[in-house]
């Protein structure tokens, strides 16, 4: 179980330049997120029918989640201070819970065959929605959404060295309090909530095998993930020829992740001591329908927002001796997409998602039981990118670590 709660949070924000224009009027707004937070719960049971752990196993269990929005925004005439509040500008309030029953049964009907069946059932509810903006008040409807999600899972133990799974599953992702009541601005960014968000139903489908090698492991995945009621943050404005832009999410109608997954870890790779991790991963992500996007006409058949084409990692570390390690990392993604039409084709600008490759090195080392020293380079070839905004370029850490 968890619970967090925000004790004070306060973030201010001038509203205009002062009349010479060259610094900050004092009058601005203080959007408030005290209050706001939320509490977890889960309970979890495994039953062994045949009295021994490795054999068939029956578990379930329950989940219950309460998450609670309080976004007010009041003007302010002094913002630098932020503690005198003039009126309210807008607000943002409400509150969503699951709660969920699961049963799961794993067993071997025959050996070297291992079956995994279950189920999971849901009771989502969004509810005392509120959102004002100047001296206009909505209560936003009750929301309320009851799903059952099966899954399976079927692995056989081919030879002693490969295995070849099957797996086929159905999930939801419910929209956040905050996706569908905050009503908050930032500078020039306009966050519009969206009360009639509907939950994202995700069906995904998993060909898998894995060979064991002398000191390690090989897996090959083919997938395929169909997602209905997508939901996919987008910045832009809310209807065609509108010069104000927001942040908001939409349920798109219909997208594909297809793709293949290859990744490899051994150890003692051509030396004792080196080990090497890598993969590479590619996904063919496609909007299949869309469901009234307003301004976005051409969305069927876009790539879908935020997923690359192609991404791979490796990790290589060397161990020359047993309390020394040195490693150095590699990550690539291919450029993405922020929209769900893909017209931001320029990429290297603010809100843009940039093609990248990014070499991290660090080492390592144990001087004792007591003492540990680390350190290493980030983004050792000093690349520029942007993923949103500019990322770090070239950044050297070092940190030592002492023990009493």
């Amino acid at each position: 179980g968890s619970t967090y709660s925000f004790d004070k949070d306060n973030q201010r924000s001038p509203s205009t330049a002062s009349a010479t224009g060259t610094s900050l009027g004092l009058v601005g707004k203080a959007a408030l997120l005290t209050g706001t937070g939320w509490s977890t719960i889960d309970l979890k049971a495994a039953w062994h029918p045949d009295g021994r752990k490795g054999g068939q196993e029956l578990s379930f269990g329950a989940h219950d989640d309460t998450y609670k929005l309080v976004n007010p925004t009041y003007n302010t005439p002094d913002w630098t201070s932020g503690q005198t509040f003039s009126s309210l500008a807008s607000e943002g309030n409400g509150n969503t819970e699951t709660r969920a029953l699961w049963l799961q049964d794993a067993w071997s009907p025959v050996p070297d065959l291992k079956a995994t069946v279950g189920g999971r059932y849901e009771s989502w509810r969004a509810y005392d929605g509120i959102n004002v903006n100047g001296a206009a008040t909505i209560v936003q409807p009750e929301e309320t959404s009851s799903n059952v999600s099966p899954k399976a899972t079927l692995a056989w133990s081919a030879t002693k060295d490969w295995t070849l799974t099957a797996s086929a599953g159905n999930a939801y992702r419910y929209p956040t309090a905050s996706e569908l009541y905050q009503l908050v601005t930032t500078g020039a960014t306009f966050t519009s909530p969206n009360p009639n968000l509907k939950p994202e139903e995700v069906w995904s489908e998993e060909l898998k095998a894995e060979r064991k090698l002398s000191h390690g492991l090989l897996r090959v995945s083919l997938f395929e993930e169909d997602v209905s009621k997508a939901l996919i943050s987008q910045y832009g404005p809310l209807v065609a020829g509108s010069a104000t832009n927001y942040q908001y999410v939409m349920n798109v109608g219909k997208l594909r992740n297809r793709g293949i997954e290859v990744f490899v870890d051994e150890d003692n790779v051509l030396t004792t001591g080196l080990e090497l991790s890598a993969s590479v991963t590619y996904v063919d992500s496609r909007i299949l329908a869309d469901s009234g996007l307003g301004q976005f006409s051409t969305t069927v058949g876009k790539k879908a927002p935020y997923v690359p084409m192609w991404r791979g990692t490796f990790v290589a570390t060397y161990r020359p001796i047993r309390n020394v390690a040195l490693s150095i990392a590699g990550r690539y993604s291919g450029q993405q997409y922020s929209t769900v039409d893909n017209i931001d084709v320029n990429p290297n600008v603010y809100q843009g998602f940039d093609e990248f490759f990014v070499l991290d090195t660090h080492a390592h080392w144990k001087v004792s039981q007591r003492w540990d020293l680390s350190g290493g380079v980030d983004n050792l070839l000093n690349r520029k990118y942007f993923l949103f905004h500019p990322f770090p370029q070239r950044t050297v850490v070092a940190e030592a670590k002492l023990l009493f």
